[in-house]
């Protein structure tokens, strides 16, 4: 997570500074933080009406430390999904390869 924009990785740095070296979940606290950037963002624009909310997140294009998020539906159809796979103790975008931190590593480790 930390190598895929410069916002996550100010996340992932600030996280790990605030709880003492523990870094935070790879994978879903970045998505979860997103969300609290765009439901910041609707409160800051629209106050606390919740279908004003709702509109406003439903009818724009977010920036967020994931990338772009818009909705169509209750679907984010602005950032692609990824694979992940964790390579030497860290969790690396594998796919698609615009957006990847590593390349694929198709060999299965020996279990150890």
């Amino acid at each position: 997570m930390p190598k895929t924009s410069a916002g996550a990785k100010a996340y992932f740095e600030a996280h790990t500074r605030k709880f003492a070296g523990k870094e935070p979940d790879r994978w879903a606290s970045g998505h979860c933080w997103a969300g609290l950037e765009i439901l910041s963002a609707a409160v800051a624009r629209v106050g606390l009406d919740r279908k004003a909310i709702r509109d406003y997140i439903a009818t724009r294009e977010h920036a967020t430390i994931i990338g772009k998020v818009k909705f169509t539906g209750s679907e984010n159809t602005a950032t692609p999904g990824t694979v992940a796979q964790w390579q030497n103790g860290d969790f690396e975008v594998v796919w698609p390869k615009n957006v990847a931190t590593a390349a694929l590593n198709p060999n299965k480790p020996a279990w150890k």
